[in-house]
């Protein structure tokens, strides 16, 4: 099984041209689309946005407005793509509820 940092590393060599900090990219690529850690473009700890496929994910305007996961006290450490949109915080696991439209948390 992957690693969450192999993992992301993976998709950063995917995107044309990579992030400058592979490490630290919080980015997944779902059906062309781009998925980071960012409020439209902007750095966040707690947000989730889209780039759409076909747009530069390198500039700001491309970025959607950001999706809230959780409270800002809790920073996003990783984003992944199954069924649903996955993030992991250090408050622990999210998904993203499509009936909803928001980002709620799986119960322990």
């Amino acid at each position: 099984m992957r690693t969450l940092a192999r993992w992301l590393r993976t998709l950063a060599d995917r995107l044309d041209p990579p992030p400058p900090d592979r490490e630290a990219a919080h980015v997944h690529l779902l059906a062309g689309a781009v998925f980071g850690v960012t409020d439209a473009g902007a750095p966040s700890t707690h947000h989730v946005s889209k780039c759409p496929a076909g747009y530069d994910w390198q500039l700001a305007e491309s970025w959607g407005s950001g999706m809230e996961v959780g409270t800002p006290d809790a920073p996003i450490t990783g984003i992944e793509a199954e069924a649903s949109l996955i993030v992991t915080k250090t408050d622990g696991l999210w998904y993203y509820n499509r009936a909803s439209r928001q980002f709620e948390r799986v119960p322990t």
